[in-house]
């Protein structure tokens, strides 16, 4: 068994903890002194920390289930993307039982050691969740499951992850520029941009004007690259984000996206932003409205 396949197991046998509340099965895999960041920020530096936490979590949601979606490793990277599912049943970070369902996308990026995990990055919408709760959206129930991508050989493994994070990254570069040409010449005419309303398939055509008229009336993002992870056809990249709002306030974001690639251009793409309203407040037309 290779890292990689190890990596992937761990991530596995964790989860499948999870779901049956287990708190000893699913921190089995962790190192003693294991980190973890929610959205860029530390909130634990050891097992035990985060541990603790979980006791209460499994209380408050009685049904807490997370599928994964999709996952990918190197010898010292698993990266994957999952959906929880939950009904509010308890107090939960600092809220009293709803009774509401919630249904949270999210990426994982953890450090492997050869034997252990070491660092856990998780990445997802912590506004979309708290708009849940407060009952100013649905929950996306009726979205499937994103389907993964084709098993590759090895050397088309190897050929897809050599250009993987040039692709990616030439989209983020001509995003800070301002450059439309660069930006939409990165992408398959159509793609499939899996956002809030789920998977949307774009034409090149639409998504140069759509993505005019969002930078007309948004201020310039600039977004740094901290880390790429190249599995096959996709390629993860960890990002800080520095924007103004529209009141001109600054925000600071920590996310990740996930592309996929047939090679030459981006095919479909998932973005995992803290607070995706924030950055882009016409992202909210696209919400499921409690009203709708």
């Amino acid at each position: 068994m290779t890292a990689a396949d190890r990596a992937i197991q761990l991530v596995r046998e964790m989860v499948a903890s999870e779901n049956r509340h287990d708190l000893e099965g699913t921190f089995a895999a962790w190192a003693e002194d294991m980190k973890t960041y929610w959205n860029g920020a530390l909130i634990s530096s050891s097992r035990a920390q985060v541990q603790a936490g979980f006791a209460p979590m499994y209380r408050a949601l009685p049904d807490y289930d997370r599928e994964i979606q999709w996952i990918g490793a190197t010898n010292d990277r698993v990266v994957f993307q999952w959906v929880t599912r939950a009904t509010h049943g308890g107090r939960w970070l600092g809220r009293d039982g709803t009774g509401k369902h919630i249904e949270l996308r999210g990426c994982s990026i953890c450090t492997f050691d050869g034997e252990r995990l070491t660092v856990a990055r998780i990445h997802t919408d912590q506004g979309e969740m708290d708009r849940q709760l407060a009952g100013k959206v649905r929950s996306a129930t009726a979205r499937a499951p994103e389907a993964s991508p084709p098993v590759l050989g090895a050397a088309e493994k190897r050929r897809m992850e050599a250009v993987s994070e040039q692709l990616a990254r030439a989209v983020y570069e001509s995003e800070s520029r301002r450059d439309i040409d660069g930006f939409v010449a990165g992408y398959a005419d159509p793609f499939v941009d899996h956002g809030p309303a789920g998977a949307m398939t774009l034409t090149r055509d639409f998504l140069r004007r759509a993505t005019e008229e969002l930078w007309k009336n948004h201020p310039p993002i600039h977004r740094e690259v901290e880390e790429a992870i190249n599995v096959g056809n996709r390629t993860t990249l960890r990002w800080r984000l520095d924007t103004v709002s529209e009141e001109g306030q600054a925000i600071k974001q920590h996310g990740c996206t996930v592309f996929e690639h047939n090679g030459r251009k981006i095919t479909r793409s998932w973005a995992y932003y803290p607070d995706i309203v924030a950055v882009f407040p016409s992202i909210r037309a696209l919400m499921k409205d409690v009203s709708g």
